[in-house]
């Protein structure tokens, strides 16, 4: 790392999964069922749809979790109801720690309520976030029987040196193999590289066990540009040093393992889903990071659900109680529900663009910003950019913007600063 670019490991910026990052959630005198309905009955019949079940954290045991999926199924057949067929399901992600404590039969169930009420077709993705300390061969057998077919799995660091130095990481070898032996088609492994947990030596090690076990996708988290843990600047500056260390070190033995670096915190095997499509410009950035799956339009069910349907954002009660009243009253369990400007919903797109290509054309961003009025006088592009372009982070060719391949892990940086919502602070100040 280039010694001007440490000042930066302190600002916090943000992850830009969703756009605005601080969309304000305006509650309405229905909590915003009304007008959401209205929202998806104006999705087109033939508009791809990526669908987020989320299993709620807060419970445990069976019967909870059984519990857990009748709700999900009560508010798949409210959103049904209103949909009435419209739309088309191009993905299907089971979220959450609890997701893989499901039950053979609890998966079937819900599975099986998408595929009657919105339409889930044997050839749509499924996937599922699993924990490997918990998953066994019978469990790999049951999901994948159910027609889930993409994995993800964390891998965490353990004591450098220690007597159980791989023991961790052959529990999620074994684990992966019983995907593959399953028929599972792809497996993400999302490397756990906080700072408070582990050395440059853990890392090493989890990155080289990690090409032994050779997934389709790789995702460092948190990544370089995350602050691992509160404290003043002095405390981020020293963490985030030590954050950009373990990341950059598993990221150099990733890409000499031969993957390829996606965006600025996922990496892909060649010739993998998310390979082809970041060498074919189709490349995302969708609410769990990049992605390969073409949906624009986002359906998030469950607890603390968030949805983005053309200009709206609607976000789900985070309130388990609050939750399960609504959805068994059979009404949409919303919180609270925003309507983006025209500016706001482009700008979102370009800066995600950037995000995922590391180049975006100025002349698009410049007609964007002075869409709606234009923005805030106290907003400085000239500002913000000036400090990141002398110090190589951003470069301008023609008339696009480039972030280098070695600044990749700055990218986030670089698109704060064309934010303004959320402009980066400058480093003497975060």
């Amino acid at each position: 790392m280039r010694e001007a670019w440490r000042k930066y490991l302190a600002v916090d910026v943000p992850s830009y999964t969703s756009y605005p990052v601080s969309a304000g959630f305006a509650a309405t005198a229905d909590g915003g069922t009304l007008a959401y309905a209205e929202v998806l009955k104006a999705i087109d019949p033939y508009q791809l749809v990526a669908l987020y079940l989320n299993v709620p954290e807060a419970i445990a045991g069976a019967s909870a979790l059984r519990t857990a999926v009748d709700d999900l199924i009560e508010e798949i057949g409210i959103v049904a109801r209103v949909l009435d067929g419209r739309g088309v399901l191009s993905a299907v992600h089971l979220r959450g720690a609890m997701a893989s404590q499901l039950r053979g039969h609890d998966v079937q169930r819900l599975l099986s309520a998408v595929e009657v009420q919105l339409g889930l077709r044997e050839s749509t993705p499924v996937a599922m976030d699993l924990d490997p300390t918990t998953s066994n061969a019978i469990q790999a057998a049951h999901f994948v029987k159910q027609g889930i077919r993409r994995f993800s799995v964390n891998i965490e660091p353990r004591a450098c040196g220690g007597p159980s130095l791989h023991e961790k990481d052959q529990r999620v070898a074994d684990c992966v193999a019983d995907l593959r032996a399953q028929g599972a088609s792809e497996v993400t492994l999302v490397v756990q590289c906080d700072g408070r947990e582990a050395s440059l030596c853990d890392i090493g090690e989890l990155a080289r066990d990690v090409l032994e076990i050779a997934p389709e996708r790789i995702a460092l988290a948190p990544d370089a540009m995350s602050l691992p843990g509160p404290g003043g600047l002095a405390a981020h500056a020293s963490r985030s040093s030590i954050q950009f260390a373990l990341v950059e070190r598993a990221a150099a033995i990733f890409e000499l393992g031969g993957y390829v670096r996606i965006g600025t915190d996922h990496f892909a095997k060649p010739g993998s889903a998310l390979a082809v499509a970041h060498e074919m410009g189709r490349l995302r950035r969708g609410p769990i990071g990049f992605t390969d799956d073409a949906a624009v339009t986002i359906l998030g069910l469950g607890v603390g659900g968030q949805s983005e349907v053309g200009e709206t954002i609607i976000s789900n009660t985070s309130d388990l109680a609050m939750y399960q009243a609504a959805v068994r009253c059979g009404v949409l369990p919303v919180a609270g529900i925003t309507h983006l400007s025209a500016r706001q919903k482009a700008l979102g797109v370009w800066i995600k663009d950037l995000l995922c290509h590391r180049r975006a054309s100025l002349a698009e961003y410049l007609a964007i910003i002075t869409k709606d009025g234009g923005v805030s006088s106290t907003f400085s592009l000239d500002d913000n950019l000036r400090p990141l372009l002398k110090d190589g982070l951003a470069v301008i060719d023609k008339s696009e913007i480039i972030i280098p391949t070695e600044a990749a892990p700055f990218a986030r940086l670089v698109a704060a600063a064309f934010d303004p919502e959320a402009p980066p602070k400058p480093p003497s100040a975060a």
